[in-house]
């Protein structure tokens, strides 16, 4: 009467231990009630004569059935329970991590719309007073270069700040298209003076240059990237974009001292940055001079693009869409990986006669600027 406890232990270790140890422990109940439908004692009974009393096979027969589907169906219902338990813990420990990152983006996003704002006049008078700075002192004076700089760097920052406060083109069917060379141009333009920027696409024989729609967030992870590269690149900067039918990679590598290995298990977090001044000492072609960054360049770049569906790697080999590796370039420096899955990022079609179509991924494209 007591073998209904063979379904406790089961039950219990479907809903804690491992499905491993779940099924051994299942197997050993079986077995154990299996052996004591054939090897058992009589119950003692009043009446029943010497050798006790014994209960028909039939009986025997339905006790086994029931014990065997009630430990099946019980452990199963607790594993199931179990799992879910599991997932569900899962799903909030990774919303809880996706709702810290979009608050602490949404504070700098409300922080870098006020700097916007609140820097545009004393941005105006220090472009004023470089002017006149510039006017004033002779073009052999060793102070006329330094001018110039501010000069261009106000200007820079003024530029930053419209593209900030300006709004694109949107609902425009023709502008929301580009073309993978079309945003690396594009991504690139602004920090062409601090480096050579060489930009290569090129896809498997078959697979035709994707059109991406126009993403801001694309857009602005891509400069931030590039310009992380530009700062940090001795000569070069190297953009290569590569696809086949299911994925598409985006590469950004400079010839620079790369990643810090101090750093680079940390880089994607806030706060966290390589730049100083003992990585540059000319400040007339670097002009961050001795400002080593608030470090939160490549954080918002990274949640950026993750926003879009893609996956950074750092210094990682390159993978095809079917996770073989390729050989990556013979350069030293940084390098960083940014895959999407091709659906995730292509431009609907369009009936456009102005809309850009893709090329044959068979002609290969390179330019340099």
């Amino acid at each position: 009467p007591f073998t209904l406890l063979f379904i406790a232990p089961v039950t219990i270790s479907a809903s804690v231990l491992s499905l491993r140890a779940t099924l051994a422990l299942s197997g050993l109940a079986f077995a154990c009630i299996t052996l004591l439908s054939f090897v058992y004692f009589p119950l003692p009974w009043s009446g029943s004569g010497a050798d006790g009393f014994m209960l028909p096979g039939v009986y025997l027969i339905g006790i086994w059935a029931s014990l065997v589907l009630g430990i099946g169906f019980t452990g199963a219902y607790a594993w199931r329970v179990a799992q879910e338990r599991a997932d569900m813990s899962n799903a909030l420990a990774a919303t809880q991590l996706v709702l810290a990152r979009e608050q602490r983006l949404s504070a700098l996003g409300g922080l870098a719309a006020a700097a916007a704002h609140e820097l545009g006049t004393p941005l105006a008078t220090i472009q004023l007073v470089a002017k006149e700075m510039a006017r004033e002192l002779s073009p052999s004076s060793p102070l006329a270069e330094d001018a110039q700089l501010l000069l261009s760097q106000s200007v820079r920052c003024r530029e930053i700040l419209g593209r900030l406060s300006s709004r694109g083109e949107e609902g425009d069917l023709v502008h929301g298209r580009m073309t993978l060379k079309g945003l690396l141009e594009e991504a690139a333009t602004p920090h062409r003076e601090g480096a050579r920027i060489i930009i290569r696409t090129s896809g498997r024989p078959g697979a035709s240059e994707p059109v991406v729609a126009r993403q801001p967030e694309m857009l602005y992870g891509l400069s931030n990237l590039i310009e992380n590269a530009v700062d940090f690149a001795e000569s070069q900067v190297t953009l290569q974009a590569f696809w086949d039918e299911n994925q598409v990679q985006i590469t950004v590598q400079d010839d620079g001292p790369g990643f810090s290995a101090d750093v680079i298990q940390r880089l994607g977090e806030p706060y966290v940055t390589t730049r100083g001044a003992s990585l540059r000492g000319d400040t007339a072609k670097h002009p961050r001079g001795e400002y080593g960054g608030l470090g939160l360049g490549f954080f918002i770049a990274k949640t950026l693009l993750e926003r879009t569906g893609a996956r950074l790697r750092l210094n990682g080999p390159s993978e095809d869409a079917k996770g073989a590796a390729r050989t990556p370039p013979a350069t030293v420096g940084a390098r960083v990986d940014i895959v999407w899955n091709r659906l995730s990022i292509e431009a609907p079609p369009t009936s456009s006669p102005k809309a850009k179509t893709a090329r044959p991924a068979s002609e290969g494209d390179e330019t340099a600027a």
